[in-house]
């Protein structure tokens, strides 16, 4: 496993949690449950923790991925740019969820309208979350670049097949298309 595989096992749950965490939040306050926006703030800390590792491994994942033949090294760079914002907002969202959880736990009445705001900053962050899960997607989901659906990519691929055995070409690294056509 290296950190391809890491930044892939990692890379949705900071996307994903912050909407469950904000739904939480949201049924807690129509509920009138403290014990559910607890909850939804447990879930916020974790989408804060959870960009920890994902964050981490990107770095490595990009070193690997701008030695793989095909893949955009601009698509990569958006989605670093796109992933640095997202970090700073969704670490501020954990913490914002470690300080919710403290004046739900002490029943402060400043609570009742830190819920609301946390809910309007988590919006904002989502906004974030999408733009850099796009820009990941980009890198290697060419059907999110064409604007075509996956079956039309599909058979563009499928033409793109060597005339010896009519498989399709798979990407290899740049240095091992190097070699390959010197063989030629």
């Amino acid at each position: 496993m290296n950190e391809v595989h890491i930044h892939l096992l990692t890379n949705h749950l900071p996307i994903i949690l912050p909407a469950c965490g904000l739904s939480i939040l949201l049924a807690g306050m129509i509920l009138k449950s403290e014990v559910v926006i607890r909850v939804g703030f447990a879930v916020l800390i974790g989408s804060g923790l959870a960009t920890i590792p994902a964050q981490i491994s990107g770095e490595g994942a990009e070193e690997i991925a701008e030695n793989i033949v095909g893949i955009n090294e601009a698509s990569i760079e958006e989605h670093e740019d796109q992933a640095k914002y997202f970090s700073i907002l969704s670490y501020i969202l954990g913490a914002a969820g470690i300080l919710g959880m403290i004046l739900s736990l002490k029943k402060s009445s400043v609570s009742k309208f830190y819920t609301p705001a946390i809910i309007i900053y988590g919006i904002l962050v989502m906004y974030f979350a999408y733009k850099t899960g796009n820009s990941g997607g980009k890198i290697r989901h060419t059907e999110i670049i064409s604007g075509g659906s996956a079956m039309e990519t599909t058979n563009q691929n499928t033409e793109n097949t060597t005339q010896e055995n009519n498989t399709p070409q798979i990407p290899i690294s740049k240095e091992e298309d190097k070699e390959y056509k010197e063989k030629d």
